[in-house]
């Protein structure tokens, strides 16, 4: 303690007054009163300027507002000479109750005014750029001089807010519109132009519609609509190399004056006058003017519009065709001159027979064989079972064959060229190579209430106890047959009566139409020429048998019924005949197709083994050309020699055509093999209602899509029938031959409901047809 004391008074004595660092001061921050040196000068007072009234309230009454408000902008309070408000008070205690004033209103502010848009600042616009403005052209004095002249409509839109943000990204929106009509095209330019430009077309209105959105403003999308455009037009007016290979049927659009049809009308108009060579397509047309537009008109809307009047199109066409078909000959219904021609009495020049007598050398060699082979040959008849290569029956050549009915793996049934049904492929993988006499066609002539023909239509005379009464064996000189498969076309005239009839038969074999081309069905349309001065009345009746071509599988549980359909879309009149196959549901069904003005009628369940029965049936159909039903044959049990028929009858004008359309149905929905361990479910059932599927619905299925199919299958043989670097020969085997895909044992099944097959089996189904069958 006194060591600090020591110390604190010799620090005072080091720096006192006598220090030799100097005196000690003290500093003074303010003056005393005594020491300040003049007088006292006053603080200046602060001057604040008088605020002025606001700027709508100095402007002058009269003054010019295009100078005040000369552009859109947002809302300015201070140049606004009105009392505006803007928002909502919800109670009283906002605000006192009143709206928000325009003095720093946020919600004014912040929404783009058009103000400057008056009908003066209008006029003072363009009275300064009318100087530079030329005179408004005569020649677009009206609305449709300027669509013709200008045909790109575009349309932009602004749009007023109330977000924070007064950009609206709706207003960036670019939509360029016009008429194809309008721009110059060739046929290739303005097919190609629409492919390109896809959904943007409209073909109802001929109308494309470019809508440019994805830049962030709408000038830089106004560009792009532009180079869009300008890019799609010269573009389409490039040929590329492989464009060279185009068919017509590529194209978007149909051109009637470049079509094939229109130069087939012209040739068939032409081949119809008597000095054919000397007659020019002009003249023609001039001629047959009205016919030509209304096939013209019939045929383009078939082939552009789209598939909510297709059915109205296409019924339109066909009675289009009709009427031109009555104009001229039954020739002109044989859509094609290709396929494989013959007339009934064609004798082939060679017979084959199935090999059955070996060498002498051989039969040693071969004994061991033979009694291996002959004891499971036996072994399987017993279990009524069919041997996969039958030695012992071999089938025996048969020349008689023509193009089968019937789809993709859903059982066929072969057609002979002489108007027989032979050959049934129903019972899966086994054929039946007989020949049902029953299963045909009937024509009745009638004239003045009298019939005067009667004929069954093929060659073969029917040897049935029932059937001896029928008139059949058509005479084979007087029948031609032609077939390009799936379609054939057999002409028959009628001897003595002036009367030419032609059947023409199709199956849905349709490429890349996998529902119809699997169905069990088959059409038959019959056209009728009367060549006669007078009208004549015709019946065709089509007979059809229970069982199916041979009593080798057993059949049981026949029942016969007759059918009568009505709805909005089609009628039709027909028969159906239900049994068990094999322990397999099958049912056939006909049905005729009713028009106006013909008349169907059915006869059911009548005994092709008894001669009685079999005479009334011809007896009903030659007594007034219609069928009547036997109430007491309705009742009786339907055993495999019955059938029923179905008959059609229509009164031909004289010089006119007329035609019958039948629908032929044989519905097995569900098959087995071998022993009948598992049920296997047909491909063609999975697009149908399973519980209300039967063949009445498979035969109006057909009559409502034969035009289409005969469309698709004319699109799809087109271009090989039109190559003239090909054969005539070849074009007629490639067609014809594709029958084995339908006809060669194929089946094809529906396994969409087995979990444990690959997605791809299960969506496609499986498919198998018989090697060397």
């Amino acid at each position: 303690m006194l060591s600090f004391v020591r110390t604190f008074r010799q620090a005072q004595r080091s720096t006192g007054p006598k220090s030799q660092m100097g005196e000690f001061r003290v500093l003074q921050l303010t003056q005393s009163k005594g020491s300040r040196s003049g007088p006292m000068k006053k603080r200046a007072k602060p001057k604040f300027k008088e605020v002025p009234p606001p700027r709508y309230l100095r402007m002058s009454t009269d003054q010019d507002w295009t100078n005040v408000w000369p552009t859109a902008t947002t809302f300015k309070q201070s140049v606004v000479p009105l009392p505006i408000t803007q928002g909502y008070v919800s109670s009283d205690k906002e605000n006192k109750g009143l709206p928000v004033e325009k003095y720093a209103n946020a919600e004014l502010m912040k929404i783009p005014n058009f103000f400057h848009l008056t009908p003066n600042h209008i006029k003072k616009h363009c009275a300064a750029i009318k100087k530079y403005c030329t005179p408004w052209p005569e020649e677009l004095n009206s609305d449709e001089a300027c669509e013709y002249y200008l045909p790109i409509q575009i349309t932009t839109y602004d749009y007023l807010n109330s977000t924070p943000s007064i950009r609206d990204s709706r207003a960036r929106v670019v939509k360029f519109n016009f008429k194809l009509t309008q721009l110059e095209f060739d046929e290739h330019a303005r097919d190609k132009f629409i492919r390109l430009a896809g959904q943007r077309y409209n073909a109802d209105t001929d109308e494309l519609t470019l809508v440019a959105d994805k830049c962030p403003y709408r000038k830089q999308n106004y560009d792009y609509a532009q180079y869009l455009l300008t890019a799609l037009y010269f573009e389409s007016w490039k040929a590329e190399n492989w464009e060279q290979d185009r068919t017509k049927n590529d194209w978007q659009t149909y051109y009637w004056d470049k079509s094939p049809s229109r130069t087939r009308l012209l040739d068939i108009l032409k081949a119809s006058e008597k000095n054919a060579s000397s007659v020019d397509s002009k003249s023609i047309v001039e001629q047959n003017k009205k016919l030509v537009e209304r096939y013209r008109t019939s045929i383009t809307r078939v082939q552009d519009e789209g598939v909510e009047n297709e059915l109205k199109n296409l019924t339109d066409y066909k009675n289009d065709i009709i009427v031109f078909m009555s104009s001229s000959n039954l020739d002109k219904l044989v859509s094609t001159q290709y396929g494989w021609h013959v007339d009934f009495d064609k004798e082939f020049d060679s017979s084959w027979k199935p090999f059955s007598r070996p060498r002498f050398s051989q039969l040693i060699e071969y004994i061991p064989l033979f009694l291996r082979y002959l004891r499971v040959w036996y072994a399987l008849k017993r279990e009524k079972r069919r041997a996969h290569m039958d030695f012992i029956n071999p089938v025996p050549l048969q020349q008689i064959y023509g193009a089968p009915i019937g789809g993709l793996g859903c059982g066929t049934i072969g057609r002979g060229f002489k108007g027989e049904f032979c050959r049934y492929q129903l019972v899966p993988g086994l054929y039946e190579f007989y020949t049902v006499e029953t299963n045909t066609f009937t024509v009745c002539i009638r004239r003045r209430h009298a019939t005067t023909y009667c004929q069954v239509l093929t060659t073969n005379r029917l040897r049935k106890k029932g059937l001896h009464s029928w008139n059949s064996a058509f005479p084979k000189e007087n029948g031609h047959y032609q077939a390009l498969y799936p379609q054939s076309w057999t002409t028959y005239n009628l001897p003595g009566q002036n009367l030419r009839l032609l059947c023409k038969q199709l199956s849905p074999f349709i490429p890349d139409d996998y529902k119809d081309a699997s169905l069990p069905v088959a059409s038959f349309v019959w056209y009728i020429e009367n060549l006669d001065d007078e009208p004549v009345e015709v019946s065709i009746m089509f007979t059809w048998q229970a069982g199916s071509a041979s009593n080798e599988f057993e059949c049981k549980d026949i029942s016969h019924e007759s059918i009568h359909i009505s709805n909005d879309d089609i009628s039709a009149t027909g028969i159906s005949i239900k049994q068990k196959l094999r322990e397999m549901s099958l049912e056939y069904c006909i049905l005729g197709k009713k028009e106006s003005d013909n008349i169907i009628t059915t006869r059911t369940n009548f005994n092709v083994d008894s001669e009685i029965e079999g005479r009334n049936v011809w007896l009903d159909l030659t007594d007034d050309g219609r069928l009547t039903e036997d109430e007491s044959q309705n009742s009786s049990i339907a055993t495999l020699s019955t059938a029923s028929s179905v008959c059609i009858t229509t009164t031909v004008e004289p010089k006119s055509i007329k035609s019958s359309e039948f629908a032929l149905a044989w519905h097995m929905p569900e098959i087995k093999f071998g022993l009948g361990q598992k049920i296997y479910s047909k491909w063609y059932t999975k697009w149908f209602d399973k519980a209300t599927l039967n063949g009445t619905v498979l035969c109006l299925h057909t009559m409502n899509n034969r035009l289409k199919w005969e469309d698709a299958i004319t699109k799809w043989q087109k271009p090989v029938l039109d190559d003239a670097s090909l054969p005539d020969w070849y074009k007629s085997a490639l067609f014809n031959e594709s029958y084995f895909v339908a006809d060669g044992g194929s089946i094809w099944l529906d396994v969409s409901e087995d979990t444990t097959l690959p997605e791809h089996v299960r969506s496609w189904g499986r498919f198998g047809y018989l090697e060397g069958s």
